[in-house]
């Protein structure tokens, strides 16, 4: 997932990135993942993952989550949060 969000800073749609990981053979893109569980839950798995290398950009998800923009998983996100 937090390669996916290295990705959106890159300028990639998000739609591709989805598709891409359907394509693979995923049930759902690492985007629409993201905004199903909610950012608190994809921002706590990355705190618990600190000692491993992870991209510098979970920033975006750590503000995203931090402006209460959680996902689809919270009423008030229907739109998606990343």
């Amino acid at each position: 997932m937090l390669e996916a969000v290295v990705m959106l800073n890159d300028k990639v749609k998000r739609e591709t990135i989805d598709a891409a990981a359907m394509e693979f053979g995923m049930p759902m893109g690492p985007i629409e993942l993201a905004d199903t569980v909610g950012l608190d839950i994809c921002l706590h798995v990355a705190e618990m993952l600190k000692g491993q290398p992870r991209p510098a950009d979970a920033r975006r998800v750590a503000c995203a989550a931090g402006e209460g923009r959680e996902g689809r998983a919270r009423p008030q996100d229907r739109q998606g949060a990343l």
